[in-house]
């Protein structure tokens, strides 16, 4: 039986239709999931997030390396057709619920459960390996960026336009906040390779790429001051155009003209530079400056 057949087949039978209000696009592509969980470079002794499992097809090929792996899916129909799914791998685990407490958080339940299982092993890695929901890709990625635990690999298969935003250069069009996060908390970000929509079903209107993340250790990432540099960004990446002095005006406010002037004044900022002719590490510095200003 063809893929297409055999999950029209399954959904019939949960009730299940695709929303593609919550980016539900599934993979028909056996072979797209086998090198997805190669380019990961999955052990046995990994330990594996994977958000948004759907119909199951990446979480079996996950589960059948051997790997610890814990699944979270929010559409309650699809966490019990996965249940099913994974019902033969004990290595699995598939928990319902929203992966975001809200924009700027993972949900804490999900990462108390992950760094259990992670903690419970002598060796290994901690990978997160997904085909992310198009709805949660960005704020996803970004909060897995900013989290605590010792992330080593993430791979994800994800709307080609947002890949190319968080592998693009300071100075191109596709530059801002969410590069600005991945490259600060990875030492590498590259796209492995494009997808068509032929692989999905419902087939969606755009690309797809995969993207590889490699984690900087934790204890590099932790020292980012991740709420000072998402003002600074959100304030130099709304409105383009402006230059940074007006940028760093909007973060202070309309009525902090004198505040903000100070500030350029004490830190030496170029005001002449647009944001995205900085690079992540002159943003990063920014950023550090600006907490330590206001905290005085």
């Amino acid at each position: 039986m063809k893929r297409i057949e055999y999950l029209k087949k399954r959904f019939n039978e949960f009730g299940i239709a695709p929303r593609r209000q919550l980016g539900q696009n599934f993979l028909l592509d056996r072979n797209q999931v086998i090198k997805v969980c190669q380019d990961a470079e999955i052990m046995p002794t990994d330990t594996i997030l994977e958000v948004g499992p759907g119909s199951g097809l990446l979480s079996t090929v996950l589960a059948q390396t051997g790997a610890t792996l814990l699944c979270v899916e929010f559409d309650q129909k699809l966490f019990k057709l996965v249940i099913e799914e994974l019902a033969e791998f004990k290595n699995s685990e598939v928990i319902q619920g929203d992966i975001l407490k809200n924009k700027n958080n993972i949900n804490e339940e999900v990462l108390a459960l992950i760094k259990m299982k992670y903690q419970g092993r002598e060796e290994g890695n901690l990978k997160c390996v997904s085909n992310l929901p198009y709805s949660i890709a960005t704020p996803f990625i970004a909060n897995l960026c900013a989290d605590s635990l010792p992330w080593k690999t993430a791979v994800f298969m994800i709307q080609y336009e947002v890949a190319e935003r968080l592998a693009a250069t300071h100075g191109s069009k596709d530059y801002g906040n969410i590069s600005i996060v991945a490259q600060l908390a990875c030492s590498k970000v590259s796209i492995v390779r494009a997808v068509p929509p032929q692989v999905f079903w419902p087939r969606p209107k755009v690309k797809s790429a995969i993207i590889k993340m490699d984690f900087l250790p934790a204890e590099e990432r932790i020292k980012i001051p991740w709420k000072s540099l998402r003002m600074v960004t959100m304030a130099i990446f709304t409105g383009r155009r402006k230059n940074l002095r007006n940028s760093i005006r909007t973060l202070f406010g309309k009525k902090e003209g004198k505040r903000s002037d100070e500030f350029i004044k004490t830190y030496g900022v170029d005001i002449d530079k647009r944001g995205e002719q900085f690079t992540p590490d002159e943003l990063l510095k920014l950023a550090r400056d600006f907490e330590e200003f206001t905290a005085e």
